[in-house]
């Protein structure tokens, strides 16, 4: 579950109570005016200024429970209805002729919240984006999210790193943990 944009206000704390969820993080990367970085999409409403780019990837459930990790290079649009079209960012790599629609996956977006770097593709660790993401090397607190390959299990890690004896992680521990967690995709 993602938040829906009239609640862009609200503490992670709060929308977790009041939705007596199990575990609850905060996502996505912002900027001025709680703008999102990327695509944000919260109850099958997607945010009106927030759109997937190149730099973000996202982690979306879809309304059937389903998740599944989209990362940078695969440029997506959500429709007002939740419905997903993709494309990708290279030229050899096509997703459809011009003029055709083409919508990806049997479910509509339900929630979705953007991320960087990839942390883990195919259940490998993806060092690529690692490497030219500016803080990599630095240990931080961290937050990540991944998605078992057929997309029923996710897999949510929180590393402190603001407390004394809690030193946090680089990106390459963080995505080094979630593969060995058994995450197929990951990201930050």
């Amino acid at each position: 579950m993602a938040t829906p944009h009239g609640e862009r206000w609200s503490s992670v704390r709060d929308w977790a109570e009041e939705r007596e969820v199990v575990a609850a993080v905060n996502g996505g990367f912002w900027g001025a005016f709680a703008r999102p970085g990327g695509l944000a999409v919260g109850e099958g409403d997607p945010w009106p200024e927030a759109e997937d780019d190149r730099d973000h990837g996202f982690f979306a459930v879809g309304e059937n429970g389903r998740a599944w990790i989209s990362p940078p290079e695969h440029i997506v649009a959500i429709e007002a209805d939740g419905a997903e079209a993709s494309a990708r960012e290279s030229a050899h790599d096509v997703a459809g002729e011009v003029g055709d629609h083409r919508f990806v996956g049997a479910e509509r977006v339900h929630d979705a919240v953007s991320g960087r770097p990839m942390l883990v593709r195919g259940g490998e660790v993806d060092t690529f984006g690692l490497d030219f993401f500016e803080t990599s090397h630095r240990r931080h607190p961290r937050t990540a999210v991944g998605v078992s390959r057929d997309g029923w299990t996710v897999y949510l890690v929180v590393a402190d790193g603001r407390r004394e004896g809690s030193r946090g992680l680089d990106m390459y521990q963080l995505a080094a943990l979630m593969a060995d967690l058994g995450a197929h995709d990951a990201i930050n």
